[in-house]
């Protein structure tokens, strides 16, 4: 008999929620790795108290950094300052 732990039946929380289909087992463990690592670093924001706001879970929480970076088309800038006046 297996048993679900608590972080397995949060993330079986949020699958019904947001009503995520996964292709397969690997797709479903990796997702939720990546969900609690970002849950993770959710708790660790708002346990800060020098921001006027907090962070949550939503439907992009079981993403990694890259795939919303990509999704926000976000590209690194440089800026370059010139000295001369």
């Amino acid at each position: 008999m297996t048993m679900i732990t608590d972080d397995g039946m949060d993330y079986i929380r949020y699958v019904t929620k947001f009503g995520k289909v996964y292709t397969d087992l690997g797709e479903y463990g990796r997702r939720a790795a990546i969900y609690l690592e970002n849950k993770a670093k959710i708790a660790e924001a708002n346990a800060r108290n020098d921001r006027g706001y907090k962070l949550g879970i939503n439907k992009f929480s079981d993403w990694s950094k890259e795939e919303y970076r990509a999704l926000l088309k976000y590209k690194r800038q440089s800026f370059h300052y010139s000295t001369s006046v």
